[in-house]
Parts: C-alpha cells; sequence; structure tokens
C-alpha cells in the first residue's frame, strides 16, 4: 500500500461521512487506513455521536476514501461545506475493487491544513450500485450489506474484473483464503440441495457459510479455497497418472450429479480447481446446472459458446432472426444433458494432454479415452459407468482423494427448456 507523505508533519483535515470535520495532526508519513483507525477508534477526537453510529458498523479497511484533486479552502472548521461546494473532481486513493491505495496524495495534501484533504465514505447500499453486463457487478462485493455480513466473520472479499461475480478474499487469518460469488435462486437452491445430498465428498463444490439473502434478489454464497483452476496449473505438472487422477475423479463428480438427476452443463477446465498439495479436483460454478430429473431432455443454449458438445453448440449459433418464421419448426433439436457433460468431460482430458508442458505417460490411451467420450453421436457416447471402469484398467486402482481449494467465473443460460426423456438413454 501506498501512502501520505510530506517532508515535514503536518495538518489533515477530513470529512467523515459528510458529517463532520476532524483536524489531525500526522507524522511524516500515514497509512490511509491506520489513520482512519486512529480517527475512529484512538479516542482522541470529539466524534459526534451520529458518525460514531455509523462507524461502529465497520472497521476501517470498508470505508471509501477520498482527495480532492485541487485545494478545498475550509474557513471555519466548525462549518461542514454544503454538498454543492464539495469538489467534484474526487480522486480514490484506496479504491474499493483493490483494497489499497494506488495514487501517493502528498501532492494534494498542503502542510498548512488549509485544505479537506480527505473525504471518509460508507459503502453504498447494493441496490444503488448497477449490476450486469453494463454495470458494476465487482464493486457489489463492496456493497453495504456484504460488508456488513462479511464482518461478522471477521471477513473481506477483493473483487477484479478478471472475475465479475466472484471475488477472492480471506476470512481471520490472511493464510484462510475464501471466495464470494453473487448467485441467484436458482443456483442458491441447488447449492443447498447437493449440500444436502453429500456433495462435498464427491468433488463438488460446496458453501462455507450459508447463503446471504441481499436486497437485489441475489445471494452471496461464500465457498473454501479449493486451489487454482487448470488453466492457470503450470503444464508440467501434468504426467498421465495426475491426468488419469483428475479424469476418474470429474467422472465420479458428474456421476454423482447425474445419480440425483443434475446435470452440471458448463464443464471446462476453467470450472475445474486443483489443490495446490495434491491432484485432486474440485468441480465449480453450479450457474448452468439443471435438475431435470433422472430421464430428461433440453432445449435451449448451455454452457459457454464452443466448450459444450456439438448438439449444443448448434443452439449458440443459432439465430431466431434469420429464421423466416420463428417456431419450433425452425429450432435446433433437443439434447440429452447427460451425453452433453459425458461429452465435455473428454474435451477437459483432450486439453489437460495438450496443454504446453504436459508429459504424459500412456498419452496414447488418454487420448483415445478422450476422443471416446467425445463421439460427434452422442449415442456413442460411453456411460459414466463405463468411463470409469475402463479408467479403472487403464491406471491400475482408484486412489482414495480429497477435497481441497478453488476460482472461478460463471455464464449464464439464456433460454432452457426441459423435457421429460421418452426413452432412456
Amino acid at each position: 500500500m501506498k501512502y501520505i507523505a510530506s517532508h515535514q508533519p503536518h495538518t489533515l483535515v477530513v470529512l467523515l461521512f459528510g458529517l463532520q470535520l476532524v483536524k489531525v495532526d500526522i507524522p511524516r508519513s500515514c497509512y490511509v487506513r491506520r489513520l482512519v483507525e486512529r480517527i475512529l477508534d484512538s479516542g482522541d477526537f470529539d466524534i459526534s455521536p451520529k458518525v460514531q453510529e455509523i462507524a461502529r458498523q465497520y472497521k476501517a479497511r470498508n470505508f471509501r476514501c477520498f482527495t480532492p484533486e485541487k485545494p478545498f479552502s475550509i474557513c471555519d472548521m466548525n462549518d461542514i461545506p454544503k454538498p454543492e461546494d464539495l469538489p467534484a473532481d474526487l480522486i480514490a486513493i484506496w479504491p474499493p475493487e483493490l483494497g489499497k491505495t494506488s495514487v501517493c496524495a502528498d501532492e494534494y495534501l498542503p502542510s498548512d491544513g488549509s485544505c479537506l484533504n480527505l473525504i471518509v465514505e460508507e459503502p453504498l447500499p447494493i441496490e444503488q450500485i448497477p449490476a450486469g453486463e453494463k454495470g458494476d457487478e465487482p464493486a457489489r462485493f463492496r456493497s453495504r450489506e456484504v460488508v456488513l455480513y462479511l464482518n461478522q466473520y471477521q471477513a473481506e472479499v477483493f473483487p477484479s474484473t478478471e472475475h465479475r461475480v466472484v471475488a477472492r478474499g480471506y476470512m481471520g487469518d490472511k493464510s484462510n483464503v475464501i471466495w464470494c460469488k453473487l448467485v441467484d435462486e436458482d443456483e442458491r437452491n441447488t447449492f443447498e440441495s447437493l449440500q444436502s445430498l453429500g456433495c462435498e465428498s464427491h468433488h463438488i463444490v460446496t458453501p462455507l457459510l450459508p447463503p446471504y439473502p441481499l436486497p437485489t434478489g441475489q445471494y452471496l454464497v461464500t465457498m473454501p479455497n479449493y486451489g487454482s483452476d487448470l488453466s492457470k496449473a503450470e503444464g508440467s505438472q501434468f504426467c498421465g497418472h495426475t491426468i488419469h487422477r483428475i479424469t476418474r475423479q470429474l467422472c465420479v463428480a458428474i456421476r454423482f450429479l447425474h445419480t440425483h438427476g443434475y446435470y452440471h452443463l458448463d464443464i471446462k477446465h476453467q470450472n475445474i480447481a486443483i489443490s495446490r498439495d495434491s491432484p485432486d479436483i474440485t468441480v465449480l460454478d453450479l450457474g448452468c446446472v439443471v435438475n431435470g430429473g433422472r430421464s430428461c431432455v433440453l432445449f435451449g443454449v448451455t454452457g459457454t459458446c464452443r466448450c459444450v458438445a456439438p448438439e449444443v453448440q448448434v443452439w449458440h449459433d443459432h439465430d431466431p432472426d434469420d429464421c423466416v418464421e420463428v417456431d419450433e419448426a425452425n429450432e435446433p433439436p433437443p439434447y440429452d444433458p447427460r451425453k452433453a457433460d459425458i461429452w465435455a468431460i473428454g474435451n477437459v482430458v483432450c486439453y489437460l494432454l495438450e496443454k504446453e508442458g504436459a508429459k504424459p505417460d500412456y498419452q496414447t490411451e488418454l487420448q483415445e479415452f478422450g476422443e471416446w467420450l467425445m463421439s460427434d453421436s452422442p449415442d456413442k457416447r460411453p456411460t459414466l459407468d463405463r468411463a470409469i471402469e475402463r479408467l479403472d484398467k487403464m491406471g491400475g486402482a482408484p486412489l482414495v482423494t480429497q477435497i481441497v481449494e478453488n476460482a472461478s467465473a460463471s455464464y449464464y443460460t439464456d433460454r432452457l427448456l426441459i423435457s421429460p426423456l421418452i426413452s432412456a438413454c
């Protein structure tokens, strides 16, 4: 974290929450976070009951801190500036999405204390933070409701633009990494249903805390850290034994879902985390999961374009605007979600075999296995029982595995219809 710096000790004037001015003498250098902590917690300052009421709910790290780009004169320390008099060109010196100071504020802080140097603002309510494709979804992790909820568990998250609906953070000790995700009600229900079935023992992501309802209709799901996703792992980690182990665990996880009538429908390397301590995986991102019963067919777009089975990809490629008439006759045929998941497992196997730096032994057997799962004809793809049986013959007895760490982004379904499957596949 950068800090406020000056060649000499000087006076800083702070406007807290737009309610009260506080004059503080600070040393040559001072961290913003520690400065705010000192003002709020030391008892050395005459803080009004209203400010104390606001600050009591938060930790100093939760607040937004700004500085004016141009000096803002203060005529009377007891006179609170009117909102219209506040500078419009404020610079965030502690951006909420980074959690740390990114701009050294020295040039904005005169040493004579004659200007409003710092403004402290409490987190915004989540409903005032726009979301969606053009909104600021990551900033919702720094909203008032999320901050207050996580404070109960000594937790904090640091959203980034890399993952729009998930954010990395920690709980208590900084070595205890967590991930938080904003989900809709359907995904919340999936989390809770699978947890009741004991999914944590089958390499499926499990919440660390109960999903927390938000005023926007979303839920905050807090998860353990299961490791990095397969796309971020070094290719040198992937020998034949490791790929075999990952593949078997993935088959076991998806078979567990299918046994209970659930279909993942977004299996890809970014949605599979691998532990740092052992080649054990966890299947992430339940945003596309469908509960269609033991036998069903689907109509509509699911999963991530170019990472799905051919029969699902045609729905991604299908443009109703190209049709003369918009009716069911112009739509692609329905597909079996079990077969679509099996194809996606094969796609992950081939991805690992082709990953730069990978040096798998018995590569030919694994390559043939992946291609077997990825047959263009869904009817030629094996059941997961047969796939696991072939893996066991290929690599010897299966190894006992454990669950460990996590990260991922989310992709949403545009339109999805479920119909009973007339005949079992």
